[in-house]
């Protein structure tokens, strides 16, 4: 089966804790942008609020969805570079839906979200946080 009730129910908490990353990412990218003098550069404050989910995610992905026996010694630093290129992702994916396509401000977040969740989800589930059985000779 392509889609397995493993499967469904990691989607389902990998997507229960991006709403949580997201109201997280969105409080403090309004917050930033809003009240704390970020307005004039919306990148950077979307940068520091999805870094911010990072952390977030990767402690409830790691325990919770994945329930990942792999060291964290092993799976922080591909989780981080993961969500390093996915800064990347989610930050052109805003320049591109505020500034090329001219969508509305929270139409531009949503999507940007949208296209890092499959990207973070199939890397965290397929590289950070796969379970690799160790043959031994």
């Amino acid at each position: 089966k392509l889609f397995t009730h493993t499967l469904f129910t990691q989607v389902f908490k990998f997507a229960s804790v991006g709403v949580l990353n997201t109201i997280l990412d969105a409080v403090l990218y309004f917050a930033l942008t809003r009240w704390l003098g970020f307005a004039a550069v919306p990148l950077i404050a979307k940068a520091i609020s999805y870094t911010a989910g990072i952390v977030n995610s990767y402690v409830w992905n790691r325990s919770w969805t994945f329930k990942s026996t792999t060291s964290a010694k092993k799976s922080f630093l591909p989780f981080v570079l993961t969500n390093l290129f996915a800064i990347g992702i989610n930050g052109l994916g805003m320049h591109l839906c505020l500034n090329i396509l001219r969508f509305h401000e929270a139409f531009s977040f949503l999507l940007a979200t949208a296209i890092t969740f499959v990207w973070t989800f199939t890397t965290s589930k397929l590289v950070v946080f796969a379970e690799r059985s160790v043959q031994k000779p």
